[in-house]
């Protein structure tokens, strides 16, 4: 019989070095003359959800869930400005430029028992708000221990912000390392 799924919440926190090609256009107040010393990107993602369990058996547990994802993103330049008259001084000069957003989401998660132990976890989800789009895919292999599930896996994160932000796009994805606490 279907059963309530708990809340469950994905938070993250980002601080990704850029190489020095990071646009320009996305710091409007840039002299034609300045080159890029730093860049960088920070960003905060926040994923509450409520799901509803349809599927649970010694095998596998499957629910359905609905929730919201808010993005937080900063992109970050330190810029050296080259002298107009030989002689003077280069100057330094920091730019930024932040976006945020709500979305609404839905999506599937469940879990793959191999053995007693072992599990693969898996969850999917799609939405949109005040991004035109937002997606997100995450599966792992686990281990259960008496108080904690330990998983490694990789994740995939994708944004279009729209046309009308000064960040377009975003896609964020790559190995993770968590667990899960149980009392």
């Amino acid at each position: 019989m279907p059963q309530p799924t708990n809340f469950k919440g994905f938070l993250a926190r980002l601080a990704i070095p850029i190489p020095n090609t990071l646009d320009l256009a996305l710091f409007p107040n840039v002299p034609s003359l300045a080159t890029l010393k730093k860049t960088g990107l920070q960003a905060w993602i926040v994923t509450p959800s409520i799901g509803y369990t349809v599927l649970r058996n010694d095998k596998q547990t499957i629910a359905l869930y609905a929730g919201a994802r808010y993005i937080w993103i900063e992109a970050n330049a330190t810029l050296d400005i080259n002298p107009i008259l030989p002689g003077q001084p280069s100057q330094s000069q920091k730019e930024s430029s932040s976006d945020s957003n709500w979305d609404a989401i839905v999506g599937v998660r469940g879990r793959y028992q191999l053995s007693d132990k072992w599990f693969i976890p898996y969850s999917f989800s799609g939405g949109a708000g005040q991004s035109d789009q937002t997606w997100s895919a995450l599966t792992a292999l686990g281990y259960r221990f008496s108080k904690l599930d330990a998983m490694v896996g990789w994740r995939y994160l994708g944004y279009d912000l729209g046309s009308d932000t000064t960040i377009k796009e975003l896609t964020v994805d790559g190995p993770f390392a968590g667990a899960t606490f149980h009392w």
